[in-house]
């Protein structure tokens, strides 16, 4: 063995001869756990816990019961939303209480108002007519009428009475005897001129009396007739209004039912009213209308007439229209009625177009049943509106 610089490892190393084996040691005692004050404690606590929840479950202590919180709260709400609607109930019942107490102050105002109106107007008839009657020697009637109402003469009556009695009194105190002394001459002359002067005093008052209930009674019929006047003025107005209206609807060919409605309220008795009645909810076309419906319609009433008549007429009217021509003896020309109304039409004339339609055969006449209506309707209106020109134009001058 080569000697190494390493000590040896393992077995090879060398038993030193000095090395004592360590005494071996007594194995520590195994200590036994008991119950221990730990357990003890951990069990006492669970059961108190176990105690306390139980105590507050079932209520043995107070304020610590399950839910005794919430239900407290709950109570509270409660009693504030029944405070909340109540005071709302109050709310209302308080606007309403003032909205009654606005509207009985509104009223209250408002005849009070009338109230001192009224008064008003009595105290300055009052004293129109009290003026009048101070002057009623050289009266002239200035206001004779007093919110529509007579003017009172009973006044005017009563002081005529009154002379009156004056002359029976006079009449009753002349003395029966000695008539026939100076002094009783005098004194009877005296008495008569007196009473010739009453008397004519009271014929005075009874012509000034007559003169001024004729006034009186031309003045109310005055006011009458300015009343009835602004009336008829009203009506005459609403009138040319309905009437401008049905017209602006006629030249569009539209219906009319407000214009004429409002026409026959302000004008009932005017000529040409009641014609319009008819047409009213439906219109009637305009000439141009109707202008633009004839021409499709005359070719068909050639086609029409070309069939009725059959054979080589047929052919030709089909092939070249109303340009050729083939009419047997004594048979109406359709082609030169149809040309006829055609011109009429153009020129505005519905009356000679209708009448050119009327000569021919019912089959023709029967392409234009409608068209003819329609032009009927249209020469209804137009008359009838000139006539409510020349009406209401004659109304208005006097």
């Amino acid at each position: 063995m080569t000697d190494s610089p390493l000590p040896p490892t393992g077995d090879d190393a060398p038993i030193d001869a000095e090395f004592e084996p360590a005494p071996k040691r007594k194995p520590a005692p195994v200590k036994r756990n008991g119950p221990g004050w730990l357990t003890v404690l951990l069990l006492g606590g669970v059961s108190a816990c176990a105690l306390l929840l139980s105590a507050t479950s079932s209520g043995l202590i107070p304020g610590l019961k399950q839910g005794a919180k919430t239900e407290a709260i709950q109570t509270d709400i409660a009693a504030l939303k029944a405070n909340m609607t109540s005071a709302q109930d109050n709310h209302v019942q308080l606007q309403t209480e003032l909205a009654a107490t606005a509207a009985t102050l509104s009223v209250t105002e408002t005849r009070l108002d009338q109230i001192e109106t009224t008064l008003a107007e009595l105290s300055a008839a009052m004293e129109l007519l009290e003026a009048d009657l101070r002057n009623s020697n050289d009266r002239e009637l200035t206001e004779a009428v007093i919110d529509g109402e007579d003017v009172n003469l009973a006044p005017l009556i009563a002081r005529i009475e009154g002379l009156e009695d004056m002359i029976s009194n006079f009449s009753t105190g002349t003395p029966a005897a000695d008539v026939d002394g100076p002094s009783n001459q005098t004194d009877i002359s005296a008495f008569e001129a007196q009473l010739n002067t009453v008397r004519g005093e009271i014929d005075t008052l009874r012509d000034e009396l007559t003169t001024l209930r004729g006034d009186l009674s031309g003045l109310i019929d005055a006011q009458d007739t300015a009343a009835q006047a602004d009336v008829d003025a009203a009506s005459a107005r609403s009138a040319a209004v309905a009437l401008s209206a049905i017209e602006a609807a006629a030249r569009r060919g539209q219906p009319f039912q407000t214009a004429y409605r409002n026409l026959s309220q302000a004008a009932p008795d005017v000529p040409g009213t009641d014609r319009l009645a008819a047409l009213a909810t439906t219109g009637a076309p305009t000439l141009q209308d109707l202008r633009e419906q004839f021409r499709p319609l005359k070719r068909e009433a050639l086609k029409v007439d070309a069939d009725g008549k059959g054979g080589a007429a047929s052919v030709l009217q089909s092939l070249f229209g109303d340009g050729v021509k083939v009419r047997r003896e004594g048979e109406i020309d359709t082609a030169a009625e149809l040309n006829a109304a055609e011109t009429a039409l153009v020129t505005g004339d519905l009356e000679a177009a209708l009448q050119a339609l009327s000569g021919l055969s019912p089959d023709v006449q029967a392409v234009f049943t409608d068209w003819r209506q329609d032009a009927q309707d249209r020469l209804t209106l137009e008359d009838a509106l000139d006539t409510l020109r020349l009406a209401m134009i004659a109304k208005d001058r006097p």
